[in-house]
């Protein structure tokens, strides 16, 4: 199961995805991003609610966008956040 936190516009899909079946919880992409986007808690998944995986910090769903653009702007697919999981369970649309 796929976790998606973002939005599609105009401009394009902007999306942190997490796989909660491979995530987990070890807080390594939280610890890399520069931005504090992301947190481990409990999934928003309602029957996975009692596993602790990454995922998008409450606060900074609203500017997403904005908050990881630092990260877009090298244009490298290989962002701070997708590098440092060592599972493989974070990915970006953009």
């Amino acid at each position: 199961m796929k976790a998606a936190y973002g939005f599609k516009d105009s401009k394009g899909e902007f999306f942190i995805v997490v796989d909660i079946d491979q995530c987990d919880g070890c807080g390594a992409c939280a610890e890399a991003c520069p931005a504090r986007v992301l947190e481990i808690a409990a999934s928003d998944c309602d029957h996975l609610s009692d596993d602790e995986t990454a995922r998008v910090r409450e606060e900074q769903l609203a500017r997403l966008r904005s908050a990881c653009a630092g990260c877009k702007r090298g244009g490298s697919k290989k962002l701070p956040c997708t590098s440092a999981c060592p599972r493989g369970a974070m990915s970006h649309t953009w």
